[in-house]
């Protein structure tokens, strides 16, 4: 949630669920601009935690794996929760993640 980051200000954290075959452009469409505006603000005004439907490395479509090291119940409170996912997310059921 949405807490106080050391200078009295808040800071926005958003959850990112990797789903396996994920697009690398999503994931990076979404950091960037967040990473950019901290760099803009001078101050982690946004911050990110990746998560998947059990930790560890989850990889993309393109083959190249990045680290979740939380699954969703075990992630900090967030402001926003984004499924990072690509084509054929369609087949991505897995009712106990999204619980």
């Amino acid at each position: 949630m949405t807490a106080a980051n050391g200078e009295g200000r808040e800071t926005f954290t958003v959850a990112m669920l990797l789903v396996p075959g994920f697009s690398l452009m999503a994931l990076a469409s979404l950091v960037e601009p967040l990473r950019a505006a901290n760099r803009v603000l001078n101050r982690r005004a946004y911050e990110w935690v990746m998560v998947a439907e059990t930790p560890g490395a989850v990889s993309s479509g393109a083959g190249l794996e990045v680290a979740a090291p939380l699954d969703l119940k075990s992630a900090p409170a967030t402001d926003l929760t984004v499924v990072v996912a690509s084509l054929g997310v369609e087949g991505f059921h897995r009712p106990k993640v999204f619980e």
